[in-house]
């Protein structure tokens, strides 16, 4: 890994928490995946030679802003070859397709009972 990475809002180039990162490798293309309190996946191209400069992360992807998470995330997990899987604050757990930027597949965490199910014999 040879670039510095540095979180933003990008609304209002304020610096968020980075939570996880990853260093994902997808046909070639080296970039480092952070993800925080800003609720969006920061992609951050990987330049070799240029490790002196402070890069902003690329344009976020649609389904992120659209259809990602409400809640800070907070763990990161690469699925190789191209999925990427993510999670937040409330339980939900993304998988996103890396090579098109869509989601994959969302997976809801149970709603907490009042437990009367748990309590039961069986």
């Amino acid at each position: 890994m040879s670039q510095s990475v540095q979180a933003d809002s990008r609304t209002n180039e304020k610096q968020s928490e980075v939570c996880d990162c990853t260093y994902l490798e997808v046909n070639q293309n080296k970039c480092i995946i952070a993800v925080g309190w800003d609720k969006r996946i920061n992609v951050h191209f990987d330049a070799p030679c240029d490790f002196h400069h402070f890069w902003k992360p690329q344009p976020h992807w649609q389904d992120d802003l659209n259809h990602g998470h409400r809640e800070d995330i907070l763990c990161v997990a690469q699925c190789p070859p191209f999925l990427l899987a993510t999670s937040s604050y409330n339980g939900e757990i993304i998988i996103w397709n890396v090579i098109s930027g869509h989601m994959y597949c969302k997976l809801n965490t149970p709603r907490p009972s009042d437990g009367a199910e748990d309590r039961k014999c069986r």
